[in-house]
């Protein structure tokens, strides 16, 4: 079964046991696309994690794996124009994560200094696996002051947020596992592969794998989140945009009256809540033309 590394794990001085660099290949850019150092999948073809998808990263990774639920790739690669082989080979390639596990691999202090990060590190490994693995080498224990000692040695953090750490890790729908040191990383490994082999052989065995989160940019805990959701899947949007496009203009009317009109996007110039080239893309889909816009149909005015 295919395990995956990025090409920083495979560094000097690295403290990824050697005998899973040896059975596995390196991945360019694995951790800087889904936040994971390691990725055990079933999908036995050879997969790459295409440049052109990687150079737009941040505009269209959210939208790219949103369409990708329920659209063909062919649709995917005109909605975010990308080309359709760079569509193709990320697709194989989430299809690999879906199926399979992405880790991010923590030793001792490293793992302490990273608490600040794990959120965001979790929310890019969710966009990609259902399960987003934290795999923490260390011995952790908690002297008389409520410090947090990582083998043997006190850190800069109390037990308290090493504790709330791992919980915060679990209830945003991910899994933590802990061993005592790194040599023991390809026990880990081992029964991810077996388990995973065993399940993808099993057809008559029903998996849930996917788990819920409380960690969703948008979600039944906003009220707006039904007409959000109508925002996200519109071109270039996403959730991060949707929230701040809901923030700004406080209604599902307003939000696309405004989104339509590209002069008023560009006279905001706030690219957190729309870009010109998010107006451009929606005027394309709803067909308007020349310098029509929906406000002309109505009596809203923008904000100033």
């Amino acid at each position: 079964m295919p395990i995956y590394y990025d090409p920083s794990e495979s560094r000097d001085k690295t403290r990824l046991q050697q005998e899973v660099i040896n059975a596995g290949k390196p991945l360019d850019n694995l951790e800087m696309l889904t936040g994971a150092d390691l990725l055990v999948t079933p999908i036995i073809d050879n997969i790459n994690i295409p440049k052109p998808f990687v150079s737009s990263i941040n505009e269209n990774a959210l939208t790219v794996i949103g369409k990708m639920y329920n659209s063909k790739p062919i649709e995917v690669a005109k909605y975010v124009e990308i080309p359709l082989p760079a569509v193709l080979a990320t697709y194989k390639f989430w299809q690999a994560c879906q199926a399979g596990i992405l880790i991010q691999r923590k030793s001792g202090n490293d793992f302490t200094a990273s608490i600040p990060k794990l959120n965001e590190i979790i929310g890019r490994m969710l966009l990609w696996t259902p399960d987003p693995w934290l795999l923490i080498a260390a011995n952790i224990g908690c002297d008389r002051d409520g410090k947090a000692v990582i083998d043997g040695k006190t850190s800069g953090f109390t037990h308290k947020q090493v504790v709330s750490s791992k919980m915060s890790w679990m209830m945003s729908g991910g899994n933590v596992i802990e061993i005592s040191r790194d040599n023991l990383t390809s026990h880990v490994i081992e029964y991810a592969e077996r388990k995973l082999k065993q399940l993808n052989q099993d057809q008559n065995k029903f998996v849930v794998r996917r788990k819920w989160t409380r960690q969703t940019i948008v979600g039944p805990n906003d009220k707006r989140w039904e007409w959000m959701n109508v925002l996200i899947n519109l071109p270039g949007i996403g959730q991060k945009r949707a929230k701040a496009l809901a923030d700004y203009a406080g209604n599902l009317v307003n939000a696309i009256v405004f989104l339509c009109d590209t002069n008023a996007v560009k006279e905001l110039g706030n690219n957190d809540v729309a870009r010109v080239s998010d107006s451009i893309k929606f005027r394309k889909l709803l067909g308007i033309v020349d310098d029509n816009t929906l406000g002309e149909l109505g009596n809203y005015e923008y904000k100033k």
